[in-house]
């Protein structure tokens, strides 16, 4: 053989009678059975075994496919169901949610009601302010919107700006409202005497009407004719007609409203206002649920109810802090400049800073608007150069009637008001980033209101108190602005009484549009109840009880 085709070292040599017997043996061994397969036979076998592998493996790889394909489908549905329920319970109040079979939240029957307050103030308290509605008659009631609702007339009129008729339903009513109305005239010691002191007159016109003629023109007089009505001459046949739904009654510690047994017992039978000079026994007693609700305005307070289960809400007691303008300022009467103050604030950062839980952003000067200019520093920016204002060194500059103006504004502050001088240095810093320079007058009250009262100002920071009464007349030296502010004011001072709501929410409207002022943050307090209590999950600003008839205790 060829020695280069066949390498002579690559096989071992052998001779003929060493391989016959070889085969004899292999031979041998198959007939005993030790060899039961051949390689070929092996090799035919699982080639036979791999196909029929990768058929069940094909088989098996379709089936789990379409298996996952039917639990994605499922999933989905799934979530679809899930998602649509859990809407659905966020629309509900939070214990609608964990009800009984029957739909209804069962309570206790005749259930006295327990709130504690740190240093009761019987003229003051904004939860007592509000039973007295309940607890009284009245002439109308204002609702969130500022809507006149009619309790005991049945129209209220605008003879002229001066004249008023009201046309009361029960004409025996007559007298009893009159004598309130003088009384609350005449005594600067209660909140209606700002309004109803500018009232010239009140007189019986007929039978049923009561003639009103004020002092001075004022379109809001309607918002405060929601005043409790006194009696008179008190008797108890008319003491027991007058109260609507509780008898009110203070005693050295404590303040309650029980129930009038002739107009029947529901729910709960009494409200009892418990007096606490120390906020830790309030915070004790109401974690060993001894009291049902507090209110506070305390970080501490919070942090002592610690782990103890409890619900709570936030609401706002009307004091907020805005900045106004000098209407006469030639650099804020410009809309862009305003624009630019609203977009250059990051009012949520200032609110955190003065109390991250007892404070929230307000727009306007009510209660209720909606944040027209959130924090949006190229909002900022392009306000201003849509308007041809340049920055240069880190400043916007413009000419205006021929000179060149730097975009620098002065800010009047209390300097005995540590929170407003901090929202000041807030307002300096957050506007400077924009390219506005604010330089902060830090004065006392009697220097600030020469400041204002000469006009050498452009900006102040100031508190308002809101109430449910939208008067704006006290502010009208600062958002009365430009010819649509004027004209939005002169729509709710001639307007009729049935027209006054949608004219008041229009000024609103135009004041937001218009940022005639730039509302900065309202402060709240937090209502905290217990767990088992029902009825507080829909509260609104001024009307914690407004569902009086829904709260109470949840049977356990």
């Amino acid at each position: 053989m060829n020695p280069q085709i066949i390498n002579s070292h690559k096989y071992k040599k052998i001779s003929r009678n060493d391989k016959d017997k070889k085969d004899k043996k292999f031979s041998k061994n198959i007939k005993s059975g030790r060899y039961k397969k051949s390689a070929y036979s092996y090799f035919n076998n699982s080639k036979k075994i791999r196909k029929s592998d990768i058929k069940r493996k094909r088989k098996n790889s379709i089936f789990l496919l379409l298996l996952k394909v039917a639990c994605c489908i499922l999933i989905i549905i799934s979530i679809g169901y899930v998602s649509k329920y859990i809407v659905n319970l966020e629309n509900n109040p939070i214990l609608s949610v964990f009800k009984n079979n029957d739909n209804d939240i069962k309570l206790v029957a005749n259930y006295d009601f327990k709130i504690g307050v740190n240093n009761l103030d019987n003229k003051n308290n904004i939860l007592i302010n509000e039973l007295y509605k309940y607890s009284y008659r009245t002439l109308i009631t204002i609702d969130e919107q500022y809507k006149i609702i009619y309790n005991l007339v049945n129209r209220i009129t605008k003879i002229d700006d001066l004249t008023y008729e009201i046309e009361i339903k029960d004409a025996s009513d007559i007298s009893d409202i009159i004598y309130t109305i003088e009384k609350l005239k005449n005594n600067n010691d209660n909140r209606y005497y700002k309004y109803l002191s500018n009232i010239s007159s009140a007189t019986m016109k007929d039978n049923n009407i009561i003639k009103i003629v004020l002092n001075n023109p004022n379109a809001y007089i309607i918002y405060s004719l929601d005043f409790k009505i006194e009696q008179k001459d008190i008797n108890v046949e008319k003491q027991n007609y007058y109260n609507n739904i509780y008898n009110f009654s203070n005693n050295s510690n404590n303040i309650s409203f029980v129930r009038n047994d002739e107009i029947g017992r529901d729910i709960m039978k009494s409200i009892t206002f418990t007096n606490y000079l120390d906020s830790d026994n309030l915070v004790g007693d109401f974690r060993n649920n001894l009291i049902d609700m507090f209110l506070t305005s305390s970080e501490e307070d919070m942090r002592l109810v610690g782990k103890h289960e409890y619900s709570i809400k936030k609401y706002r007691d009307g004091e907020t802090y805005f900045l106004f303008g000098n209407k006469n300022s030639k650099i804020f009467s410009l809309k862009e400049v305003r624009k630019a103050i609203a977009y250059s604030l990051n009012r949520n950062e200032i609110t955190k800073q003065i109390s991250p839980t007892f404070t929230e952003v307000i727009d306007i000067p009510y209660i209720y608007s909606a944040i027209g200019y959130k924090y949006d520093i190229y909002g900022a920016e392009n306000a201003l150069i849509a308007e041809s204002w340049n920055k240069s060194s880190g400043i916007y500059n413009k000419k205006i009637d021929g000179n060149s103006v730097n975009l620098e504004l002065t800010l009047l502050v209390n300097s005995e008001d540590s929170i407003k001088v901090n929202i000041a240095e807030s307002v300096k810093q957050m506007l400077g980033n924009t390219g506005i320079r604010i330089n902060i007058q830090k004065l006392k009250s009697e220097e600030i209101i020469l400041r204002i009262k000469n006009g050498d100002y452009d900006l102040i920071l100031t508190s308002v108190y809101i109430n449910n009464n939208p008067d704006t007349s006290y502010i009208n030296d600062y958002i009365n602005i430009n010819e649509n502010i004027n004209e939005a004011i002169n729509r709710v001072n001639t307007s009729s009484v049935d027209e006054l709501s949608n004219n008041v929410q229009n000024l609103q409207n135009v004041i937001s549009n218009e940022i005639a002022c730039i509302g900065i943050a309202a402060k709240n307090i937090n209502i905290v109840y217990q767990k088992f209590i029902t009825g507080f999950e829909d509260i609104s600003y001024m009307n914690v009880f407004k569902d009086i008839d829904k709260i109470g205790k949840i049977i356990q």
